[in-house]
């Protein structure tokens, strides 16, 4: 089953702890995260996930997409 998680996240690194309990409760096939406040130079990982990022060039506006990979 293909599982979707989208999250206005408002802040990635405030909110960490709580998309890690998301992952391991629903594990996820897909994750778009909107407002990360990530930059081009700030990077993130999670164990099972791949990026792919749109940095913002602003303070706000970015998206991030993450392809789940759960053993």
């Amino acid at each position: 089953m293909t599982i979707f998680l989208q999250w206005n996240v408002r802040g990635l690194q405030a909110n960490r702890e709580e998309l890690d309990m998301l992952l391991s409760l629903i594990h996820p096939s897909v994750i778009c995260l909107q407002e990360t406040f990530l930059r081009e130079s700030k990077t993130i990982s999670f164990k099972y996930l791949s990026s792919y990022q749109k940095p913002a060039q602003e303070v706000s506006g970015d998206c991030s997409w993450w392809l789940c990979h759960f053993g």
